[in-house]
């Protein structure tokens, strides 16, 4: 007799006022906070993936259309997503502060160390955790985190699964469905402490 598989926990996402502390986290006034606190609106506002923020290249970036291709994603796909007008502002100015320090390596990426190398994995793994403690945030804060605030939220948003596919990169709609899962879960939350009030 076949056994049901257990369903697997639903992670958790941040509220919007967690991300909004989480975003004021780096310290924007050094380079490396600037790049940092754009790495994680990457995350959180397009989903990308810390192998996409690592390898985005600069010719990825179509500025005056606000336009970021995400190349051989995971599942060899590349995908097409639309920066909001905030993050636009954010990435122009961040190439401005890369282009007066950074040399240009072979790769030409965005996002480097200041001396111009690549980023390393464990890197954008530790910073984001180090933003999250720094923010106060009482959860286990981590890259894919963003990743499935930013799929929750264009759910909620459309309620299209082929939409948030789509924009996740994914190569089979049945990952896409936690995203239907969490937004449900909000929803049944929301409620446990709603009441009407009645008419004295």
């Amino acid at each position: 007799m076949a056994t049901r598989r257990r369903p697997r926990p639903l992670p958790d996402i941040l509220t919007a006022a967690e991300l909004t502390l989480l975003f004021k986290a780096p310290n924007q006034k050094c380079p490396t906070g600037q790049r940092n606190h754009l790495m994680l609106r990457l995350m959180a506002d397009l989903g990308l993936r810390v192998s996409e923020v690592i390898a985005l290249a600069l010719r990825d970036i179509e500025l005056s259309q606000g336009k970021l291709k995400v190349r051989q994603g995971k599942g060899q796909k590349d995908r097409l997503l639309v920066f909001n007008p905030g993050d636009q502002e954010l990435m122009a100015a961040w190439l401005e502060t890369r282009r007066a320090y950074a040399n240009e390596g072979p790769l030409e990426r965005v996002f480097c160390t200041l001396d111009g190398k690549p980023l390393l994995a464990r890197y954008l793994h530790y910073m984001v955790q180090r933003c999250g403690r720094r923010a106060g945030i009482h959860k286990a804060v981590y890259p894919h985190l963003l990743r499935h605030n930013f799929g929750t939220g264009l759910y909620r948003q459309t309620r299209d699964l082929v939409v948030v596919k789509n924009a996740m990169g994914h190569r089979d709609i049945s990952t896409t469905l936690i995203y239907v899962d969490l937004a449900n879960h909000e929803v049944e939350e929301a409620l446990r402490g709603f009441r009407i009030e009645e008419a004295a």
